[in-house]
């Protein structure tokens, strides 16, 4: 297979791309593990062109929004994606389920309904 001059040229915009999402993910980790809030170190992040997502659990809306602000003008990210979930101690969860009610009346069936003794 012969290279082309296009191919030779598009190689090293890749390896800057990966090198950048690079960077802005090990500064992402740093800013999150200097913090005091430990649920913030157990924090994943990814980095796509420009775009930093976040995901991972904490108790409190306000953890979420301390991750948001601490992420905050990192070089390179020109938008942040918060995919972290508000998980309290009893299991409780910021992520909506459907209810029965709701999968059934998607589903064109009526909703079944349990008697009780």
């Amino acid at each position: 297979m012969r290279e082309t001059n296009s191919d030779r040229l598009a190689l090293p915009a890749v390896v800057e791309a990966r090198s950048a999402d690079r960077h802005i993910c090990e500064e992402a980790g740093r800013r999150l593990c200097r913090s005091s809030h430990y649920h913030l170190r157990e924090m994943a992040c990814t980095s796509e062109c420009g775009v930093l997502t976040v995901c991972g659990r904490v108790p409190s809306y306000y953890l979420k929004q301390v991750i948001q602000s601490l992420l905050t003008g990192i070089d390179g990210v020109e938008r942040i994606v918060n995919d972290v979930d508000v998980v309290n101690i009893k299991g409780l969860s910021s992520v909506q389920k459907k209810r029965p009610r709701e999968e059934a009346t998607e589903s064109g069936q009526p909703a079944s309904r349990t008697r009780r003794q």
